[in-house]
């Protein structure tokens, strides 16, 4: 039979005011939930899922405080923001609750998916700020790779060491050994920064077009 139990945050808040503006229910279910009254802890196994005020979650297996604050999940994991809708999937992930809101690590990110953007990209590590249902701010590390489209809606590739995105600013900046490749050309620059809002891509610093000339069928 499928278990669940409502992580009471709201109970918590009354004594931790600094994280009053993320006050509401998250619900953990799991096909076995084992809760340690030593560390307060609840122990997720089997279909994990997690609905919360600000995210969704999936994975095979979990770990989570009482109070909501501070969760781990491991294999197959999914998380999904609540607002201007981003999916990440990875191997593993942590997401801990902070003044400033939920921070999200991940580790071993296979896709983190853009949906409104159509910006899909992987890499080792990536490390979200949650606030109010939406990402505000992501960083991406190590063997970064993303596709999006640029302002002739051409697929681009951009690889590179590091990744940023900004909410506020609507972009994603690229920095590291970066390389941007298109069905024409690969761009080496120091930096690329990519525009959400039109697809414009600015290459920065140092830069590198090299042209891939086809070749032009016989007559």
């Amino acid at each position: 039979m499928r278990k669940s139990l409502v992580l009471l945050i709201a109970f918590v808040l009354v004594f931790f005011s600094a994280v009053v503006s993320l006050a509401g229910a998250m619900e953990l279910f799991a096909d076995k939930l084992v809760y340690d009254p030593d560390d307060g802890t609840i122990t997720a196994e089997g279909n994990v899922n997690v609905k919360g005020v600000d995210m969704f979650a999936e994975a095979v297996k979990g770990k989570a405080s009482a109070d909501g604050s501070k969760m781990e999940l491991q294999e197959k994991v999914r998380i999904r923001s609540i607002k201007d809708p981003m999916l990440i999937e990875c191997a593993k992930a942590q997401a801990i609750l902070t003044e400033h809101g939920r921070k999200v690590t991940c580790w071993e990110v296979q896709r983190f998916v853009h949906e409104a953007r159509g910006v899909t990209m992987s890499a080792e590590k990536v490390v979200g700020l949650l606030k109010d249902g939406a990402f505000e701010n992501i960083k991406a590390t190590g063997n970064v790779k993303a596709q999006m489209k640029d302002k002739n809606k051409k697929t681009v590739t951009v690889t590179s060491k590091s990744a940023y995105y900004g909410s506020k600013k609507g972009t994603v900046l690229f920095q590291g050994e970066a390389f941007a490749v298109t069905e024409d050309r690969t761009v080496e620059a120091d930096k690329f920064t990519y525009y959400l809002a039109d697809g414009k891509i600015k290459a920065e610093g140092s830069t590198k077009t090299v042209f891939i000339l086809k070749d032009q069928e016989k007559e």
